[in-house]
Order: C-alpha cells, then structure tokens, then sequence
C-alpha cells in the first residue's frame, strides 16, 4: 500500500461526534446523513485513496486530494447493517479538537467490505 488503493464512492457526508465513538452512534449518523441525501439530489462523487499514511479525497474532476487525514486521525470504521453498501469511518480533527464521521457509499458490498478493511489494517 505504499502508492494506496482507490475506491470510487459517493459522500454523504460527515457529522460531528457528540460524545466516544461506538458502532451504535456511527450507525445513527450513518443513517441521518443517508436521510439527509434526496434521490434526486446531486451526491458528490470522490475516490479515496487508503494507504499505510492515511486517507485522501480525491476529486474526480480535477483528479487533486481536497483533504487528508492520516492513519494515526482514524479511531474506527464501520459498514452500516442497513445498507452494505454504505460505510463511515471517525477521524480526530486536531486544529478544531473534534472528531468526524465521515459516510460514504460504494458501487458494491464487496467494495464496502474492501474499503473497511483497508481502512482498518
């Protein structure tokens, strides 16, 4: 994983964590950010890019990471029960002292399954 892998997902969203992360309050995000996304409303589109450094949104468009976070940033990530195909993971973000769940949803369930277990190595 020294160049990383890519995965093409679609953003829902992230939100901010109240209190300790645990896989029922990411579930709970999971499900508002997907409530929050209309049918016909435009989803951005990115590809991560999962390597032993960290984690990259890069934008299909202009083919440039609009953000990072590093490994050591990411406490957990989970695939929602509801949809397999719909994954979040936490990151700490250390200018603003919060921590994020950010969601995202794959093509497919093995892609999803891929995804968090890149993420989790």
């Amino acid at each position: 994983l020294v160049r990383g892998v890519d995965y093409a997902v679609k953003y829902y969203g992230c939100a901010k964590l109240p209190g300790a992360e645990n896989s029922k309050e990411t579930a709970i995000i999971c499900d508002k950010q997907q409530e929050k996304i209309k049918k016909d409303q435009k989803v951005p589109e990115f590809r991560l890019r999962i390597s032993t450094s960290g984690i990259d949104f890069i934008d299909v468009d202009t083919q440039k990471s609009t953000c990072r976070y590093e490994t050591s940033d990411i406490s957990f990530v989970s695939r929602n029960k509801k949809n397999l195909q719909v994954f979040s993971f936490i990151t700490t973000d250390k200018k603003l002292s919060l921590k994020l769940c950010h969601v995202f949803k794959t093509n497919t369930r093995t892609q999803t399954l891929e995804a968090c277990s890149t993420i989790a190595q």
